[in-house]
This record gives structure tokens, sequence and C-alpha cells, in this order.
């Protein structure tokens, strides 16, 4: 197995701690996967956000969480009863991580659990340069969140998707008209820390402009089940792109830059966003009700 792990670093351009760190991550977000896939996991839920369309479809930042959807509500689903067969897979592959459920301090439909191992030890193990390790701490812990949503909005379709490495495995994933649905909903209404999350913006971009349409009807789905807004009749696709318009009027550009400064390579992209930018892509957006 390790000589499937010194492959899938290969690929990485590492040469600083902070590519170092964004590697190991990405790589073990694949191999957490197969734990998944070996827990019998996708037969209920389906691989969504961020890091699912970093590893299926090839979305050009990294992104940290591993977040997934039931496929029906389940509110009693607990990680716990899966910990140790995610905890073996990581460990046939060299990684002694511990799966820890995550005490809820308030009211939430997401399930959260951590993989935790120490950070040292983990980067050594996958292969990193040691020169890049000085200035960590020996006691540092690298942490992996796993998320998932036991009360999704429903009516989104699923399709299977292969993952290459470390295992050819089929992956339940819901189909990219149905996310690019649910990520502007994030966009426009999530609640973060009473910040934007610019991430949310940069992917929208990165949906209007690799030509994936956005699903009307589910968008509609989720802004009903969140009580987003009140709508009295259904949307249209000037009603959508009139709704984003006013949004992105608001937005406070450089925090959106600065959020997503972290998450990509090519930071001077970001010299070009601003209101008008974002809005110049909304003009693009393929709209879909299916």
């Amino acid at each position: 197995m390790k000589s499937v792990i010194t492959t899938m670093l290969s690929k990485y351009d590492i040469h600083s701690k902070e590519d170092a760190d964004k590697a190991l991550r990405e790589i073990l977000q694949e191999v957490v996967l197969v734990g998944i896939w070996r827990a019998k996991l996708f037969e209920h839920m389906a691989f969504y956000g961020g890091t699912a369309l970093r590893i299926l479809y090839g979305l050009d930042r990294f992104s940290e969480d591993i977040d997934f959807s039931l496929l029906k509500p389940t509110p009693e689903f607990r990680w716990a009863p899966f910990a140790s067969t995610i905890e073996d897979e990581l460990k046939s592959f060299g990684f002694d991580f511990e799966l820890s459920q995550r005490k809820k301090t308030f009211k939430s439909e997401v399930q959260s659990a951590f993989l935790k191992t120490n950070t040292i030890k983990a980067l050594l193990q996958v292969g990193i340069p040691k020169d890049l390790i000085p200035g960590t701490h020996p006691s540092s812990l690298l942490k992996i969140k796993i998320e998932v949503d036991t009360n999704p909005v429903m009516g989104f379709k699923t399709t299977q998707m292969m993952l290459a490495n470390p295992l050819p495995i089929p992956i339940t994933t819901i189909v990219i008209s149905d996310l690019f649905a649910s990520k502007m909903h994030a966009a426009l209404f999530r609640s973060w820390k009473n910040r934007v999350k610019g991430r949310d913006w940069y992917d929208v971009v990165w949906y209007i402009r690799n030509g994936h349409p956005i699903n009307l009807r589910h968008f509609e789905a989720c802004l009903k089940q969140n009580q987003s807004i009140d709508i009295s009749e259904p949307l249209t696709p000037n009603s959508l792109r009139s709704i984003i318009l006013e949004k992105i009027q608001t937005l406070d550009i450089v925090a959106v830059q600065d959020d997503i400064r972290y998450f990509i390579r090519d930071k001077d992209l970001l010299n070009a966003w601003s209101q008008e930018y974002l809005s110049s892509w909304i003009a693009k957006l393929q709209i879909v009700e299916v």
C-alpha cells in the first residue's frame, strides 16, 4: 500500500510546508473515502461539497472537510459504529488515526467526527521530505473533519463515479446540477461565523466556467426547506439571476478574496475579483429544470 501513496504524492509539486500539508490532507481524504466505501456507507449516503468537486470533477482548489448527505433523513445517524472500519482502512495504508464523534454544543442536523493523528508521523509516513517538517511542533495533531447532513433537502439525484486512487472503487455522489444548486444556496444564504465564505463564490464561478448548469427546482427546494426567503411563486431563470445579482452587490469582495487565498495556488487570480467580475459570470449561468 505504501507504493500507492508514493504514486499519489508524486503528482504534487511540493516546495513548502503549506504544500506538504495540503498534499497530505488530500491523499488522506481519498483514503478515508475507501474506508467509507468499505463500511458500506455509500449505500446510505452521497459524497458532496468542495472535496467531492475536487476529487471527482477536478475543482482547482484545496478543500478541507469531507462532506456527505444521507439519502433520506435519519436523525439517529452516528459515526461511532463505523469508526473501526475507517480507522482500519487508514492503518492498511500506514496511517494511525483515531476517529472521534464531535460533541455538539448546539442543535444541529449535521453529525461531525474528527480523524486525528500526530502531524509529523503522518508527514513522514506519506513520504514528505524531512526538510519541510522542521517547525512543526512534536505534539501537533493533524485533524480531518468528516460531516454528514442527517436531514438533507430531498429531491436530489445521485450517480456513481469512480475513485482512481488509492483503489478503484465506486463513489455515490449527487449529480452535478443538484450539487450546483446546493452550492448556490450556500453562497447566497450560508451563515458562517458572521463572515462571507468566499470559497462558495469561487466554486460558483468554477461551475459556470466549466459549463455545468444549475438545477432551478432543487435550488428552490433548498430555499423552501431552509426558509431562506419567502417565495410565493415558482422561481424562474430571471428571478434566480435577480436574487444572485442582488446578493453580489452586497458582498465584501475583500473578505471574499481573503477567504479564498489559502485554498488556491495562483493567488494573483483574485486581483480580478469584483462585483462586476462575479456579475459577468452570472450572465453566463446555465439554468435547467429537471
